[in-house]
């Protein structure tokens, strides 16, 4: 089923729009307001206000977190020292500087599983779910090893507390619009073939 010609006009709209955003233009409030439909308004509202409270939540780091990052670094640069070893063929440099790089990654999981058995909350910190359980131990290289929900590293997993910029967030609002608007269009396609469908049945 093709869109109507308002529903096209909108969807024309909400694309130059979210272009404006991903370009890193500024796109007024009063233009959102106009072509957003109201629960989509507020939504925006709604989205940005929770990225103002995860920004509080995450601004003071417990000691332990801050410790914790500060014996990560130094575990992630014994490992590189190693992995730069190994591209020279130095093996027995590179076998000592791998496992220089395992002891660091094994006392700070000594140190995780610690801080986590004290307080079962500092979880929250953590980019994925951590379980020191046997065979669901976290591995002893940097892809594996848990990441502050703060870091920028590309190997930190975590998602729920991803902060966006207020671009970032109108660019997920508005996109969701426009899908929102083809979705209604194709679910009612659907229900207008069932329709038919039915009544040449009972015909």
């Amino acid at each position: 089923m093709k869109l109507t010609q308002a529903e096209k006009k909108r969807v024309e709209k909400l694309q130059k729009i979210l272009t404006k955003l991903q370009n890193g233009e500024h796109v007024q409030n009063r233009t959102l307001e106009t072509w957003l439909s109201e629960d989509e308004y507020a939504e925006l509202d709604n989205e940005w206000q929770k990225q103002k409270e995860l920004r509080e939540e995450l601004k003071d780091k417990p000691d332990e977190i801050i410790e914790y990052e500060k014996r990560l670094r130094k575990a992630l640069f014994a490992y590189k020292k190693a992995d730069a070893n190994s591209t020279r063929d130095n093996s027995k440099a590179t076998k000592k500087g791998f496992g220089d790089a395992d002891t660091h990654f094994e006392r700070l999981l000594e140190y995780l599983q610690e801080i986590l058995h004290a307080d079962c909350t500092l979880e929250f910190w953590f980019d994925r779910n951590i379980s020191f359980e046997h065979g669901e131990e976290p591995g002893l290289d940097p892809i594996n090893i848990p990441r502050v929900v703060t870091s920028r590293s590309l190997d930190c997993q975590s998602t729920h507390y991803l902060k966006l910029s207020k671009n970032q967030v109108k660019q997920d609002v508005v996109s969701n619009a426009i899908n929102q608007i083809h979705n209604q269009v194709d679910s009612k396609g659907f229900k207008d073939k069932l329709n038919k469908l039915k009544a040449s049945i009972n015909k």
